[in-house]
């Protein structure tokens, strides 16, 4: 088999395989955003039936979230962002609360 064609049939045979592991990829980052949707609709029905505000919920996941980024391996510099983000935390499931 003559160099160049053997070259040709590499670079296929890669190209091949990257478009499988792109399309796995996509397929798999499709199946996150549908159990993403899901998960929301279900602890919206959920919360919904209280009094509390799926928003407030989803905010406040999002809020605890960010706090375990910014506790991580951080020095005093962050603990005043940490506690109004708390803060805001208390005062955002409170008023679903009243």
């Amino acid at each position: 088999m003559p160099r160049g064609t053997r070259v040709a049939e590499i670079s296929k045979a890669e190209g091949n395989r990257q478009a499988k592991i792109l399309v796995a990829d996509g397929d798999a980052q499709a199946r996150i955003k549908v159990a993403e949707a899901e998960a929301i609709k279900v602890i919206a029905q959920s919360i919904s039936g209280g009094k509390g505000d799926p928003i407030d919920y989803l905010i406040a996941v999002r809020y605890i979230e960010a706090l375990k980024e910014m506790v991580s391996g951080q020095g005093n510099k962050e603990a005043t962002a940490i506690l109004g983000a708390i803060g805001g935390i208390r005062d955002m499931l409170g008023k679903g609360k009243q």
